[in-house]
């Protein structure tokens, strides 16, 4: 197993601590500083996670809300994960994965994009990262026992990697009706000048492995707001409809948007919605992606990254921030067909997912 490289000294929270006792002392009383969910108890406001927090995942275990992301390079934080029991108030970041295989180079900034479920009391991370031999981005799995980490990926080789494709990236995993698995990801064509699709196969009862031969879902990038890409594939359920929620386009611009495609079946083809953005840059959300749904208490919401309007972030400088916005549902044309509406993206209070006592 190779380490992965750490800053040495004390964690970035209990360094503030000591540089700022009263500060920090405040802050364990009413919830991480990370945490920018300000308002009244009833209500938040964008960002909920008002730091570098891309692409995030949420799930919940217990009473405990767990939010992973993409790592912090210059913190040597390779999959970063916070908690909250309201989902407004976050912990600060740290890092949910231990040791990285020999098969991954120890450079930091080369694992994105977590995807965490859980199977058979286990807990079981699809992350990617880069392989050393092909150079290509691929998917990697990661197990633990508790949904805190830490992760270990004890694996010899990637878990999926389609290197003729330009690498595989950005796996869902979506359980259908019959509690089967089945894990979505795109091929990184966009990487070495190929189109770019959405994939999807069935894992095992275990969901360690991929079976079968993988289909393609039949949605790529077609529009022109898509530019060279579509990614991030997260899919849900509604009234007999498969709808597959996308992010397109250049994540480091304005341009970065969300859209959305439909089926009547779980592998396709699926049916792309949006002519245009679903959802895009509006206030102070600019480049909104890396969608995931969650459903809390009846209700349903969509956690994303997006830079600050006006942010240089863009160019590297910058930090996409994680925001939560309600998702609702309408009827649509012909009768049936599932159409979603974001209550967002919004920088206006709003009520909050989950009241504490």
């Amino acid at each position: 197993m190779r380490t992965s490289q750490r800053r040495g000294g004390l964690p970035a929270a209990a360094l503030a601590c000591v540089l700022a006792l009263t500060a920090c002392g405040a802050a364990d009383e009413q919830g991480s500083s990370a945490a920018s969910g300000s308002g009244s108890s009833t209500e938040f406001t964008n960002p909920v996670l008002d730091t570098d927090f891309a692409d995030p995942h949420v799930v919940r275990d217990g009473d405990t809300f767990y939010a992973y992301a993409t790592g912090l390079p210059d913190d040597f934080i390779d999959i970063q994960v916070s908690t909250s029991d309201d989902l407004v108030e976050w912990s600060e970041p740290e890092d949910a994965l231990g040791e990285r295989p020999d098969w991954q180079p120890l450079e930091a900034g080369l694992t994105w994009a977590p995807e965490v479920v859980e199977v058979g009391g286990r807990w079981l991370m699809y992350y990617v990262a880069r392989e050393t031999a092909s150079g290509k981005q691929c998917l990697a799995l990661a197990v633990a026992s508790d949904p805190a980490g830490p992760f270990e990926d004890t694996s010899t080789e990637p878990m999926l990697c389609q290197r003729d494709l330009g690498g595989s990236i950005d796996a869902f995993v979506f359980t259908d009706t019959a509690s089967r698995r089945w894990m979505f990801w795109k091929n990184d064509g966009n990487a070495v000048g190929l189109d770019t699709r959405i994939w999807v196969a069935p894992l095992s009862a275990d969901g360690t492995r991929v079976q079968g031969t993988p289909v393609d879902t039949g949605l790529r990038q077609t529009r022109p707001w898509q530019g060279a890409l579509v990614e991030a594939p997260t899919v849900v359920l509604h009234e007999g409809t498969y709808v597959l929620f996308y992010s397109a386009n250049d994540y480091a611009s304005d341009t970065y948007a969300m859209g959305y495609a439909t089926a009547t079946a779980v592998t396709g083809p699926y049916t792309d919605r949006s002519q245009q953005p679903w959802v895009d840059s509006e206030g102070e959300a600019t480049g909104p992606g890396g969608q995931a749904v969650l459903e809390v208490d009846g209700q349903q919401w969509l956690v994303y990254h997006a830079w600050e309007a006006g942010e240089e972030g863009y160019d590297g400088d910058g930090r996409r921030a994680m925001w939560l916005d309600r998702l609702t549902w309408q009827p649509g044309r012909p009768p049936g067909q599932a159409v979603p509406v974001l209550e967002g993206p919004t920088d206006d209070p709003q009520p909050r997912p989950v009241t504490t006592d």
